[in-house]
């Protein structure tokens, strides 16, 4: 997979540019990397700087580099000299406009586009948009070439409930869908317009909106994989709810699990054992739902966090300690996280307060893995609204938005790590709910 360098002036902006790109990913997406402004705090782009980045991301599918204003375009074009000529040779300086190239270009990197591919879609960035607002009447327009004969080819027909139509969060959903697949899929518009579904720049400039039919066709030894894979992703209304009356089904989830069939080991090396192993599968765990999250996303760093909190030696020590003096692998994490627990809770920092329920979640995590238990939420039914005492970061990081269109929290604390994945996965939550 290529890697992408963001050289901008404004290292909040160059930032910013890639935060958002990331969050049009879901999953791993390409490396990108930020080469912006001066020491000090200064505005302006050091070729120096320039250099190091792409001496960092080299590989040998090459390094696509995003440029903001005029002497950013001079300092990549002189961090070409700073390098060696083999990681230059893989270089490609990119003359599209920042933020929307940016996002095309990650978009398309991660279906694993060669370099050339995805210099081509970020130069399309703009099309989409100019087509819309129809700036100027010689605006470029992007080939909609059909990429099949309609009697040769599988297909379908949907309506579009998505709430604002084919925009770039599901155009992205739609790409990333198609890449592990060989084949070939088109989309038509109402008025007859077709594109290459591959291709993020010209689903934009089909200008689906919410109620339009959409005929999807594909074909190619994978045409019918290819075409389920859609199918579902229309199902949920392709990632973009639409506005719907709230659900009268309730599903009640209890997180606590039951304990009372925790067998002893009867000796202190083997709970020791049961301990590590429980905090291995707990770490992987957690390691599997960051994985899944797009690159240097908000969900995505709260998870890290929680890792790092899993590790923190005083809690370590402290179960191990329980251990040693005769007590169960159980009976030393429940002790030692409740206690901590119960020493947050106590603090009048409301942010301070609400993380009560990451240690709250990381125990039940461990009891779970003593337990031999399912880590992974269980099955929730499509449709219905979750109903939880309280929503930790772990649990909102598995809910899919496609399937639960509500949460409903018992608890009243808006700062908690849980409520901030719900907030950046668009998770709808109505909290202090009683009754």
């Amino acid at each position: 997979m290529i890697s992408i360098v963001v050289v901008s002036h404004s290292p909040d902006l160059a930032d910013a540019a890639i935060d958002l790109a990331s969050q049009m990913m879901q999953g791993t997406g390409p490396r990108m990397v930020p080469a912006a402004g001066l020491d000090g705090g200064v505005l302006g782009t050091d070729a120096a700087a320039i250099a190091a980045a792409l001496e960092e991301v080299d590989g040998p599918d090459g390094t696509l580099v995003l440029l903001d204003l005029g002497s950013a375009v001079l300092s990549g074009e002189m961090a070409l000299d700073f390098v060696d000529p083999d990681v230059a040779s893989r270089v490609r300086l990119s003359s599209a406009p920042l933020v929307e190239g940016l996002v095309m270009a990650a978009v398309t990197a991660a279906s694993g586009a060669t370099l050339d591919a995805v210099a081509a879609e970020a130069d399309q960035a703009l099309t989409g948009k100019q087509q819309h607002l129809a700036e100027r009447e010689d605006a470029p327009q992007a080939p909609r070439t059909p990429v099949m004969e309609t009697d040769q080819a599988l297909q379908f027909t949907t309506v579009m409930r998505a709430k604002h139509g084919l925009h770039a969060r599901p155009s992205a959903l739609v790409v990333t869908a198609l890449a592990p697949f060989d084949a070939e899929v088109e989309f038509v518009a109402p008025s007859g317009d077709s594109c290459d579904a591959s291709s993020i720049t010209q689903l934009q400039g089909l200008d689906l909106g919410q109620g339009d039919a959409l005929l999807v066709r594909a074909s190619g030894p994978q045409a019918r994989e290819a075409l389920a894979a859609i199918q579902e992703l229309a199902d949920r209304d392709f990632g973009d709810a639409p506005d719907a009356p709230e659900p009268q089904q309730l599903a009640y989830l209890e997180l606590d699990p039951d304990v009372e069939a925790y067998e002893p080991a009867g000796n202190r090396e083997e709970e020791l054992l049961r301990l590590e192993n429980a905090l291995a599968n707990a770490d992987g765990f957690i390691e599997g739902l960051a994985a899944k999250m797009p690159v240097q996303g908000v969900t995505g760093a709260v998870l890290g966090a929680i890792r790092a909190m899993l590790h923190d030696p005083v809690i370590e020590k402290g179960c191990k300690e329980r251990i040693g003096e005769g007590r169960t692998a159980m009976d030393a994490v429940q002790t030692t996280f409740d206690q901590t627990i119960a020493v947050f809770a106590e603090m009048e920092n409301e942010y301070l307060r609400e993380r009560a329920t990451d240690l709250r979640s990381l125990e039940r995590l461990l009891v779970k893995s003593l337990m031999d238990f399912e880590l992974a939420l269980p099955e929730i039914p499509a449709g219905q609204a979750l109903v939880l005492e309280e929503l930790d970061a772990l649990t909102a990081a598995q809910i899919d938005p496609g399937q639960v269109p509500l949460v409903v929290v018992r608890a009243h604390g808006t700062t908690g790590h849980g409520i901030i994945i719900a907030q950046d996965r668009g998770l709808p939550v109505r909290l202090g709910a009683s009754g």
